[in-house]
């Protein structure tokens, strides 16, 4: 459908124009009628086409206030130029021309926006900078700068013109936690003011400037609460806001000046008229709590087919920090000042005229660093001589199609290798541990040996991890990626090898994921095996791995691969050990995501806590965030985003979805404040998930619509008696787990007061698939209630056949029980789940019916 167009601004400037120029002269205008005439000193015309001017604005009569000469004195023109700029003050209909009444608002800021329309919505052109000063006032800052964006052409906003009541509203306190919500009237995005992990306010955060906005992940500013700062530019009766449903967004008052009263849970009502809109307020929701009116959602989770930003740069890591200024210079440079750590730093950027970008970044000693970043989103570092991620100083931007080997010391220059972790719909993050000093970027694409895209270059330090996220990935999408790097003083980028991974599947789609659980590398391990079994993961192109924990040990054999009881001294050996296990997973985790599972003996135990950093609890949990990329709270994850002391967001429990399946696991470790076994009393009470914890899981649960949903954990909330978490569905009628005491009697109502039921019925209640839990050492296959209860193997234990006597120690009474060593293959499609658990076998010990890779059990669950 054809758009039509208001351009105010374009011929305001042409008339202004002719008329200063004629104005310069001394000459003078004069009416008569339509006729719009010059004349000079001696009375003759020289000025006729200014009635092309008057009819512009179709049937609009014309007046000009004339002086005793009757002549019209020029500044009074002006005022009568400029009002056609704009609609009237307090006007809440009309149109200029055939423009729809929503476009009126706009035209406050025409000389900033272009603005469209058909028949359907009002279309907004804009680079979202606004006319005030942004970012001051923030003290808790991504790292972000706010960028031109080009919301322009078919990437334009799109308000509806004709907004229907929605039979069911979308609140914005249960989702829309990612995307714009509405666009202010100055071409600026106004978002949730929820941040994406669903919880944070980012007004009480500090994360917004005096004007209640700042740049996001995209380095795009927009707000997340009401910018009131525009009332005083057009007055109450204007809106200051549409949302993106397409009913309109007023300031505090009511258009005729009076405070806004009776507003609905989504901040807004109806007038008499019976036309809905919105109202902003000064404290929660801010701003359109959700959508009254009819809007399309994309997975449910934010408003469809808006308008994409263009990130040139990372996003960053959020940090304390006082932005004290920002100011625009000549020439589009632009320069933010901040405080952080008792220093002034500043970052200042020019928008080339090419569309690049030229960062200084310049610390508190004054020392400066520069980069660019082009506007296909590569980068170039300073001195590299062209753009990374092409060798020999090519400009070349075009995709890369790469048959080349790996450079001989891609691996010595590296202690660790890419570790994938936090897969999303969108991005994937790599965590990697360079040996030396290295320039580190990646750059990857959808075909193999063609790399269309790449990051930023990173600044690695020697033995230090860094994270690299590799962002703006299509969903459902298999992606290929290698590591470029180089040392200091090199000028080309050298090459690892290729690998690979597949962005968030959507419901409808089959996927396979795999499980494993206590690696366990003690005394009577083997490595071999162990990396056999890892092997064996690789053979198949699985979406995860998730590790049920006992991997680490630190509270137990420190020291890998030896029968000695030695807890973990200090922070030094806690970062060897989970550096070390870095050299296993790497057999496989550059390609298979990595979700970690805590287990009893990796050291993030409650009652180890003593209320200093120095314990076991704190720098396990430490080494592990920073070698491991375990989820954060975000629009994709959910979790715990509680700041621990000494550790800060634990990335311990978390959930997501994947395909037609939840996931989600739980920690029944760090608020396990007493150890259930002391002095050879047990109490499984004692064993707990925490009010929080256990409050998260059951929303978690009750909210998904999955048509499959797991659970894992290291081992049962409770278990057997004597205090050590072992057991099956024998277990689960006890404690938190089933809500019996020991004696069978009910104790869930007096040990978890307030609480609502037993973990063991919330998963019947919700539909829970399976758990699966480790800590026993054996396979063993069960099922309660209609959930699956399924115990893994060890992957690394050459006890093939004592399947049974491993499983009776363990309290499992019933069940199908199989001996060591091996993983789980998990294939969800959208009608049912199949569960193989796949041996691994030294090459010594296969022979007739033992082969290494060898499906040895498989089952079905079907959907409920």
């Amino acid at each position: 459908m054809m758009r039509r167009q208001l351009r105010m601004f374009g011929l305001f400037f042409c008339v202004i124009s002719v008329l200063c120029a004629s104005y310069a002269e001394g000459h003078m205008l004069y009416s008569d009628e339509s006729d719009v005439t010059d004349f000079n000193d001696d009375g003759k015309t020289d000025f006729v086409d200014f009635v092309m001017f008057a009819a512009a604005f179709g049937s609009q009569q014309i007046q000009f206030d004339l002086n005793q000469n009757g002549l019209v004195d020029f500044p009074d023109f002006l005022v009568f130029i400029s009002a056609f700029g704009q609609p009237g003050a307090g006007s809440s209909g009309g149109t200029q021309g055939d423009a729809p009444v929503s476009a009126q608002a706009f035209q406050h800021f025409a000389d900033r926006l272009n603005i469209q329309w058909d028949d359907d919505f009002l279309y907004i052109e804009s680079d979202a900078f606004p006319d005030h000063r942004m970012m001051v006032g923030i003290t808790a800052w991504n790292q972000q700068v706010p960028l031109p964006q080009p919301y322009q052409g078919d990437n334009a906003w799109q308000i509806p013109l004709k907004p229907a009541v929605a039979d069911v509203p979308v609140y914005a306190s249960q989702t829309l936690f990612r995307g714009a919500i509405g666009l202010a009237i100055n071409g600026v995005p106004i978002f949730n003011p929820i941040k994406q992990n669903g919880r944070t306010d980012t007004y009480l955060a500090g994360e917004l400037d005096e004007f209640g906005g700042h740049a996001g992940r995209a380095d795009d500013y927009h707000y997340h609460i009401a910018p009131l700062f525009l009332n005083k530019k057009v007055g109450d009766a204007v809106p200051i806001a549409y949302a993106l449903d397409g009913y309109p967004m007023y300031g505090i008052n009511e258009p005729d000046g009076t405070p806004a009263k009776d507003l609905d849970d989504l901040n807004g009502h109806f007038d008499t008229n019976g036309n809905y809109h919105y109202h902003s307020t000064l404290d929660y929701p801010y701003v359109n709590g959700g959508f009254k009116g009819v809007i399309e959602l994309f997975r449910g989770e934010e408003v469809a087919n808006q308008p994409r930003t263009r990130p040139v740069r990372p996003s960053g890591r959020g940090m304390r920090a006082n932005i004290t200024d920002f100011v625009k210079g000549t020439d589009d440079w632009y320069r933010l000042t901040y405080e952080a750590n008792g220093g002034t730093y500043a970052i200042a950027y020019f928008l080339r005229p090419d569309g690049d970008y030229d960062f200084q970044f310049v610390d508190a000693s004054g020392n400066i660093t520069r980069q660019t970043y082009r506007s296909n989103g590569s980068v170039a570092v300073e001195g590299s001589g062209g753009t990374s991620g092409q060798s020999g100083g090519s400009d070349d931007s075009g995709p890369q199609t790469i048959t080349d080997p790996p450079d001989t010391d891609s691996d010595s220059l590296f202690v660790a290798s890419e570790l994938l972790g936090r897969p999303t719909d969108r991005s994937v993050t790599v965590n990697v541990v360079p040996s030396a000093d290295l320039e580190i970027y990646l750059e990857y694409g959808t075909e193999s040996g063609v790399y269309t895209n790449q990051t930023s270059v990173v600044m690695g330090s020697r033995d230090t991890p860094i994270e690299i996220v590799m962002e703006g990935l299509l969903s459902n999408t298999r992606y290929y990626y290698r590591t470029r790097y180089r040392r200091a003083g090199e000028t080309e980028f050298k090459r690892r090898g290729e690998y690979t991974f597949h962005t968030y599947r959507p419901p409808g789609t089959t996927f396979t994921f795999s499980i494993q659980a206590c690696a366990h590398l003690d005394g009577r391990s083997s490595l071999e095996l162990y990396h056999r079994s890892l092997e064996n993961v690789a053979a198949y192109q699985s979406d995860f791995l998730i590790d049920l924990g006992d991997t680490f040990m630190c509270n137990k054999h420190s020291e890998p691969l030896t029968a000695t009881v030695r807890p973990a001294p200090d922070y030094a050996t806690v970062e060897r050990r989970y550096l070390y296990e870095r050299g296993n997973f790497g057999k496989i985790t550059h390609s298979i995501p990595l979700f970690l599972v805590n287990g009893n003996h990796d050291g993030e135990e409650g009652w180890s806590l003593n209320g200093t950093p120095n314990n076991v609890a704190v720098w396990a949990t430490l080494a592990r965030k920073k070698y491991y990329t375990n989820p954060v709270p975000d629009v994709f994850y959910s979790g715990d985003s509680d700041e621990e002391p000494f550790v800060g967001v634990r990335e311990s429990y978390y959930s997501w979805s994947w395909g037609d399946a939840l996931f989600v696991v739980i920690d029944p470790y760090w608020y396990t404040a007493t150890k259930p076994k002391r002095g050879g009393v047990s109490d499984n009470w004692r064993w707990t998930l925490g009010a929080k914890q256990y409050q998260w899981l059951r929303q978690v649960l009750e909210a998904s619509d999955a048509t499959f949903k797991f659970i894992f954990s290291h081992h049962l909330v409770g278990g057997i008696h004597t205090g050590e978490g072992r057991g099956g569905i024998e277990m689960a009628p006890y404690y938190e787990w089933g809500g019996k005491n020991r004696d069978d009697s009910w104790g869930f109502d007096t040990k978890r007061a307030g609480w609502y039921k037993p973990i063991h019925q919330l998963m019947v209640e919700n539909n829970v698939s399976a758990f699966f839990h480790g800590h026993d050492h054996v396979f063993v296959k069960q099922k309660l209630d209609g959930v699956v209860y399924q115990v893994l193997p060890q992957p690394s234990n050459t006890n093939y056949r004592n399947g049974d006597k491993i499983a009776v120690e363990g309290g499992y009474l019933s069940g199908t029980v199989l001996g060591n060593s091996g993983h789980l293959r998990v294939t969800v499609s959208p009608d049912d789940v199949v569960v193989e658990y796949i041996r691994a076998y030294l090459p010594g010990d296969e022979a007739a019916g033992r082969t290494n890779g060898e499906v040895s059990y498989s089952y079905r669950i079907e959907k409920r």
